[in-house]
């Protein structure tokens, strides 16, 4: 290629780049194959406030856009397809404050979304976020929702798009906003712990108390602390202990 030819590609990259970077945050996900289902939803009148604030220059923001795929499985659920509300809390759970590249995602953390509606946060303080957990291995970025389990993780598959306004990483599920510890538990097949707290009493006091953290034994874990022989019914203050040794929280759960 000669230099006219190179200078001429170089031209296109960057105007290219520049032309990306000067859509916002809607105006990108409408010029995106994968995220064409999201960029009509967002024509919607239902979903006018969340448009605005993804069309909004001033203020910036981190979305983990669902792809097309994703986003289509959700729709066709009865649950989702005629609930405008449940759908616009779920697609706040996936918007977090501050453009956030890859490169500067930590190993492990947990960013407050801006889901803030109180029928899916139970945190302390006023107007506090739900959170969501990001986890970045290398260069792999997964996120764990409250439906999460280690077969279903929900993966970013096309990250660092930039917007004028922030950042979208495409991700291959849509992020399921947590409803109760027990309903996370159960989504997390720790099927010994959802009975262990059921078998104590203690599920409405984990359920209900606020901005609690647990750090939840595997089922091999909790069979193992079982004395041999033993069950969950005849070992109740036993498990009761363990169980409560494993929850930090703001409140009480007894």
């Amino acid at each position: 290629m000669n230099i006219v030819g190179r200078l001429v590609l170089l031209f296109l990259v960057f105007a290219t780049t520049v032309l990306a970077q000067d859509y916002t945050i809607k105006e990108l996900l409408s010029h995106n194959s994968d995220t064409q289902i999201l960029s009509k939803l967002l024509e919607k009148s239902e979903y006018s406030e969340l448009a605005t604030l993804l069309n909004d220059r001033i203020h910036g923001y981190t979305l983990f856009a669902p792809s097309d795929t994703a986003l289509r499985s959700i729709l066709e659920n009865d649950n989702h397809a005629s609930n405008a509300s449940l759908i616009l809390n779920t697609l706040y759970y996936h918007i977090i404050h501050g453009p956030v590249r890859s490169e500067y995602l930590l190993p492990v953390q947990f960013p407050e979304t801006l889901l803030t509606n109180p029928g899916f946060v139970n945190l302390p303080g006023n107007n506090s976020g739900q959170v969501v957990a990001v986890v970045k291995d290398q260069n792999e970025v997964t996120l764990y929702d409250g439906a999460a389990t280690l077969n279903e993780l929900v993966r970013v598959i096309q990250a660092d798009l930039n917007a004028n306004n922030g950042i979208v990483h495409i991700i291959d599920h849509v992020l399921i906003p947590p409803t109760s510890v027990t309903s996370t538990v159960r989504a997390a097949n720790l099927t010994m712990f959802y009975t262990a707290i059921n078998a104590t009493n203690i599920t409405n006091g984990v359920d209900t108390a606020k901005g609690i953290t647990i750090f939840a034994p595997s089922n091999e874990a909790l069979l193992s602390a079982l004395k041999e022989g033993q069950d969950l019914n005849s070992s109740i203050k036993t498990i009761k202990n363990i169980l409560e040794y494993h929850i930090l929280n703001e409140g009480t759960c007894n």
